[in-house]
Parts: structure tokens; C-alpha cells; sequence
């Protein structure tokens, strides 16, 4: 037979119970809780029931939807590129919560090679070497993919650290 629920938690769940009278080992007796979500925290309590041979406790969990994000593999190496062409290289983001989480991903530090001298100065209005293209949302339960793009401007070794931003 199940006790009433703790005062805390009492006015979020409905328990629905009949009483079958006596119950032998194995015999089996329907139980409905019905959740009321009130707030949006998680809740953790317990069901303690009134048996023969003592009380027992089943646990009794609500939890909120969230964005349990994960990137399986954060770094990109795009190899060799030659100057004036350009590669691109999926970047997967895996949701495993339940909430839809925006995302949005910028450029924390860029390095390129030094412009030669016959080259001349930069104005400054050459695209970007890095870019990135895509969803700006990632649907829970799902996975979802960002084009990063790399177009070097010029000769030599260039590198990347972008910031992948949720929520």
C-alpha cells in the first residue's frame, strides 16, 4: 500500500491507487501516478510503500527537458589546401537532451601566414579564410552538421580556434 507522498513534491504528482485487500507473493495490483509539472526543476523523491515485512521505497524522478550537447570530434585538420582553392569539412553536433538548443559559432583566434612584400598591404577586403555555414538550432534527440570552410589567401601554415556557442 502506498503512503502519502513527501509534502515537497505532494502537489506535483497524482497517485491513483485501490486497495486489492490481502496480496499473496506474485499477485500484482495497478498503480497510476499522473506528473503535474508546476516548475521547471527536476524533481527527486520517493514512493514509500507499507508491506508486510516493512517499508520500501521506489524512487520518483521528473526531470527537465535540456540540450545535452556533444561534438565527437572538435577538431578539424583540413590538410593541404592550395593557395586560392578552398576545402570544406562537416563539423557534427549531437543533441542528446530533449530541449532544442540554438547554436552559434564564431572565431576566437585566427593565424596566417605574413603577406610577402610583393604582395603588398592588405586591404583588408579579402573573405574570410575561415567560414562557417549551417543550422542555427540543434533539434533535440538529433545531430545536425556545420560546414566549416577553409580559402587561403596565401602560402604557409594557417590555423583556427572557433567557439561553439549553445544556448
Amino acid at each position: 500500500r502506498p503512503m502519502d507522498l513527501p509534502v515537497s513534491v505532494r502537489s506535483f504528482f497524482e497517485l491513483s491507487h485501490t486497495p486489492p485487500g490481502r496480496m499473496s507473493a506474485g499477485v500484482t495490483a495497478p498503480l497510476t501516478i499522473v506528473f503535474n509539472p508546476k516548475v521547471n526543476e527536476d524533481i527527486e523523491s520517493e514512493i514509500t510503500f507499507h508491506t508486510s515485512t516493512g517499508p520500501m521505497t521506489v524512487p520518483l524522478k521528473a526531470k527537465t527537458k535540456k540540450c545535452k550537447i556533444a561534438i565527437p570530434s572538435p577538431t578539424l585538420d583540413f590538410g593541404a589546401v592550395v593557395m586560392g582553392e578552398e576545402k570544406t569539412l562537416a563539423l557534427t553536433i549531437h543533441n542528446g537532451g530533449a530541449l532544442e538548443c540554438p547554436l552559434v559559432i564564431s572565431v576566437l583566434h585566427e593565424t596566417q601566414p605574413e603577406a610577402d612584400e610583393d604582395e603588398g598591404a592588405d586591404d583588408g577586403e579579402q573573405a574570410p579564410v575561415f567560414t562557417f555555414s549551417g543550422p542555427s538550432t540543434v533539434a533535440g534527440y538529433s545531430t545536425t552538421t556545420v560546414m566549416m570552410r577553409y580559402a587561403p589567401h596565401r602560402a604557409g601554415d594557417a590555423a583556427c580556434l572557433y567557439r561553439v556557442a549553445f544556448g
